[in-house]
């Protein structure tokens, strides 16, 4: 297996918790949206500390679909923990979003001092009903860029 270094350069100090294995620290998701179910798609990406875990799907009919799963090892560096909370107190921007189009979600995950996971959306494109939603700031961009590293595009 591929093990890659990502070094994220922060000097921050980790004030949360950190995710735990069996939850991911970044999830970034990729959806189709309403189309033909011939054309239909997903992509989950799941962030570790030690692994990247991709899942894509093609199609939408019962029996009329593939996919695959890839497990990839990494070693995240870093205080992510911290980028974290930094990023879930950054401002955050909404807009309307057309209903039945694709979506792209970005959400990082951490667990607080009373144990409870806490999921930080980073980016979201939306959909019906739902605005999308994004966060600006420097620690918000580190951890996208942390994902568009290491989860691939459609």
């Amino acid at each position: 297996m591929l093990t890659k270094i990502l070094t994220a350069g922060l000097m921050l100090v980790s004030t949360a918790a950190l995710a735990t294995p069996e939850n991911p620290i970044i999830r970034k998701t990729n959806y189709a949206g309403y189309t033909m179910p011939q054309y239909g798609y997903s992509v989950v990406c799941d962030i570790f500390a030690d692994r990247v875990v991709v899942e894509r799907t093609f199609g939408r009919s019962e029996g009329e679909s593939a996919g695959f799963s890839e497990t990839r090892n990494v070693s995240l560096l870093g205080e992510y923990a911290a980028t974290i909370a930094k990023a879930a107190a950054e401002p955050e921007e909404t807009w309307t979003t057309p209903c039945d189009g694709p979506s792209d979600d970005l959400t990082a995950f951490r667990t607080l001092e009373n144990g409870t996971l806490e999921s930080v959306v980073l980016e979201s494109s939306g959909g019906c009903g739902v605005d999308g939603r994004k966060r600006t700031g420097p620690a918000t961009h580190v951890l996208k860029a942390l994902a568009m590293s290491l989860c691939p595009a459609l």
